[in-house]
């Protein structure tokens, strides 16, 4: 199967805690997520901790509780590449 090319753009994000407590970096987090739309080509993204990652490319680590880098990853077949 073709991979489709993808000419939304789309970012998700998220937070550690939410926006209610204090120390959230949910306010940060969307900020960069919305800064990202401006940024990126089309298609779908995944922005935490100021980073943003092709989904393929970000796994979160056990231990810390972060999104990483995942060297590992593979696109998907919707990805461009």
């Amino acid at each position: 199967m073709a991979a489709r090319t993808i000419r939304k753009t789309v970012v998700v994000t998220g937070a550690m805690r939410p926006e209610a407590f204090r120390d959230s970096d949910a306010d940060f987090n969307l900020g960069v997520a919305i800064g990202a739309l401006n940024m990126v080509q089309g298609g779908i993204w995944v922005c935490m901790n100021g980073i943003v990652y092709p989904p393929h490319l970000v796994k979160r680590d056990p231990e810390s509780g972060k999104f990483v880098k995942d060297e590992n990853g593979q696109p998907d077949s919707f990805m461009r590449r």
